[in-house]
């Protein structure tokens, strides 16, 4: 499914676009992205393509995945600067060509797989960073971006402000569902730890909760699921009181506060990719269910369910820092559900 050919889609990778700061820099440049088909990766393709054909700005984009098949089934056939390169990040993949950017944007990143494979989650974290960094260190990258998570910060006593990047909660060693931030926090000190010895520029990314209508059919995040029924005009289900609150963003300026990092970022920081926004997960589902004329009904978790969920009641991101390099979100956390629930029912993917 090429969502570019989405008129609204479009529109809204044409904005993000406009909301990168210094974009002049990604022109004529080599850029390797991991996660490719992935939520945020595959926005990330997208803006670099729909920049190619609206601007002839002649990046050469570097698109990679496990499959082929996913490749193409997201983006279409390869063209003179869409190039894939199929490989997995933690064994077989090859990669010598010259480029300057790399954004590494893999991961197992959503609950059903933290509890599925939880090894597999923190050895694509550790391991499949690692493997990329080698491949960034042999290629000469000019930059690094490493595309983390607001996780890291684990449990945080406050209710007044965001998270910092400067400050640290505590995460549980001893459960299993910390495969997640405990991988994403190794791999961030070993991009660290790269960028030192082997002068390697890096920079961090720590998204907040992400949602967007390009998400994986197996994305199964609360918000991403209260998203889809909206656009089914199905209620919305809610598995807990919904009492946490969180930081949301869309996926549209994600992306382009990715790419403000890579290009504007200064080398060895983390930056937390956030607005002002804040929610409870609840009015989050609210918000959905409004959009669609239904109602939000509560319902006991499964088991499974109950295992995937998150310990963090508070995850609030405070993104002062990528604002001070003159970022700003473009989309209200309402507009974002909006786009997304009307894109998929346009689309049909749901």
């Amino acid at each position: 499914m090429d969502f570019l050919n989405n008129t609204l889609y479009r529109e809204d990778v044409d904005s993000s676009c406009k909301n990168i700061q210094e974009i002049q820099k990604l022109y004529e440049t080599r850029i390797f992205i991991t996660g490719a088909t992935g939520l945020v990766g595959s926005f990330l393709v997208d803006i670099l393509r729909h920049l190619n054909k609206e601007y002839e700005t002649h990046i050469q984009i570097y698109a990679v995945s496990r499959k082929i098949e996913k490749l193409e089934a997201r983006f279409g056939k390869q063209d003179s600067y869409l190039k894939y390169v199929v490989g997995d990040i933690c064994d077989n993949l090859d990669f010598d060509t010259p480029v300057d950017y790399v954004i590494h944007a893999a991961a197992n990143s959503y609950p059903a797989l933290f509890r599925e494979d939880p090894t597999g989650t923190i050895i694509k974290s550790v391991e499949g960073t690692r493997r990329v960094l080698e491949i960034s260190k042999k290629c000469g990258v000019k930059k690094f971006l490493f595309v983390s998570s607001g996780e890291v910060y684990g449990q945080y006593k406050t209710d007044e402000v965001g998270h910092r990047e400067n400050e640290n909660g505590v995460v549980d060693i001893l459960s299993l569902r910390s495969c997640y931030p405990l991988g994403k926090q190794i791999a961030e000190n070993l991009c660290i730890c790269y960028g030192e010895q082997y002068h390697l520029p890096i920079v961090i990314a720590r998204l907040c909760h992400t949602f967007g209508p390009n998400a994986l059919d197996s994305d199964n995040r609360a918000h991403m699921q209260f998203i889809r029924s909206a656009a089914l005009n199905n209620n919305v289900v809610l598995k807990s009181e919904g009492l946490q609150e969180r930081s949301y963003l869309y996926v549209a300026d994600s992306a382009s506060a990715i790419f403000s990092v890579l290009l504007c970022g200064e080398v060895n920081q983390a930056y937390n990719v956030s607005s002002l926004e804040k929610l409870t997960i609840r009015k989050f589902a609210k918000i959905c269910a409004t959009l669609s004329k239904k109602n939000v009904y509560m319902q006991l978790p499964t088991n499974e369910e109950y295992m995937e969920r998150s310990p963090i009641e508070r995850q609030i991101l405070d993104g002062s820092r990528l604002r001070a390099l003159g970022w700003n979100a473009n989309f209200s956390i309402k507009k974002g559900i909006l786009h997304s629930i009307e894109i998929l029912k346009d689309i049909g993917k749901v």
